[in-house]
């Protein structure tokens, strides 16, 4: 297997390797020394009291200088190096008798150029197959002289066309037996007596009826399961005579009549008391109107307000029932 000579010689590589190894050092300098003035310059900043934290100083602005020189001159070594590295390896490949531009002795060039020739010679042997057969093509074409352009023969071509004719037979003949069936119809409805051009057939009348009675069975039919449930329903409620409609044991329902009769005592109660405060109500604005005091607008805010305190509720029949005879003892006093 021959070697290739892109291959780097051992005192490329030591260069190269402290090539690597100087500029390492250098970065590591150069880092240590900013580290360095960052250390110095914090300590400056903290020492400076109203100083602007953006301000740099002369010895500042003079390390920066130097440590920027200090990078230039770095890069232009390295620079420097790498030629120097470059030149010596170019001379050490033009040593080497028969190397090419490329860097490639003669037997990997002659691999090269025996690979390329057997690639085009498979391709050449491809193209031509593909030749060959577009002239055997050609030549059964033009064998056919009566063929078209898409190459189909007479036999085809008369095939195709017979099939085309038939099929516009057929649709010929189905148009022309739907019209005939269409006209029949026709006549068959104007020799109906009062059928319009909407009249329907005798067929479908009769299946639009069997339909609709169908309907209308099925429709009493559910309506009869309807009322023979309900009617088992109620003979089931009435077999429980304790039960009421609602189903309710006789507490509840003792409880209920009791809250019932407890609502319509208080109702009565404060009914009488308001019938009994009308009564007195009416007897003064009879007085007033006998004195000439309040007029009726003065009686209609009275009411209002009377209506309203007896919404609120709460115990307000035994404070209405109270008022009215502080009033009415009020009122035989001043007489």
């Amino acid at each position: 297997m021959p070697t290739d000579l892109k291959a780097l010689s051992p005192e490329v590589e030591a260069a190269r390797q402290a090539t690597a190894a100087q500029k390492q050092l250098a970065k590591d300098k150069l880092q240590a020394d900013l580290d360095a003035q960052n250390k110095a310059m914090k300590a400056r900043l903290s020492s400076t009291g109203g100083a602007d934290s953006k301000g740099l100083s002369t010895e500042t602005e003079a390390a920066r200088k130097a440590t920027a020189e200090a990078s230039a001159r770095m890069k232009a070594e390295e620079q420097s190096r790498i030629h120097a590295a470059n030149k010596e390896r170019r001379q050490s490949r033009e040593l080497i008798s028969g190397a090419d531009a490329k860097d490639l002795d003669p037997e990997v060039e002659a691999a090269r150029l025996a690979a390329a020739a057997e690639k085009m010679r498979l391709r050449d042997m491809a193209q031509a197959e593909i030749e060959a057969q577009n002239k055997a093509m050609k030549v059964r074409i033009a064998a056919k002289g009566s063929a078209d352009s898409k190459g189909l023969s007479p036999e085809v071509r008369a095939a195709r066309q017979a099939a085309a004719e038939e099929s516009a037979r057929k649709k010929e003949e189905l148009k022309s037996n739907i019209t005939s069936q269409n006209r029949a119809r026709r006549l068959s409805r104007e020799l109906i007596t009062g059928a319009d051009f909407k009249a329907l057939s005798p067929e479908v009348e009769a299946a639009r009826k069997a339909t609709a009675e169908e309907k209308q069975r099925q429709k009493e039919q559910a309506q009869a399961d309807i009322d023979a449930q309900n009617k088992a329903m109620k003979a089931r409620i009435a077999a429980r005579p304790a039960a009421d409609a609602k189903a309710l044991d006789p507490e509840v329902q003792a409880a209920r009549k009791a809250v019932a009769a407890e609502k319509l005592r208080q109702k009565e109660e404060i009914n009488a008391h308001i019938n009994a405060q009308n009564k007195e109500q009416k007897a003064r604005i009879a007085q007033m109107k006998k004195d000439g005091g309040h007029t009726q607008a003065d009686v209609s805010v009275t009411a209002v307000m009377f209506a309203a305190k007896l919404k609120s509720g709460g115990g307000f029949a035994a404070k209405l029932k109270a008022s009215a005879d502080a009033k009415a003892a009020a009122g035989g006093s001043g007489g």
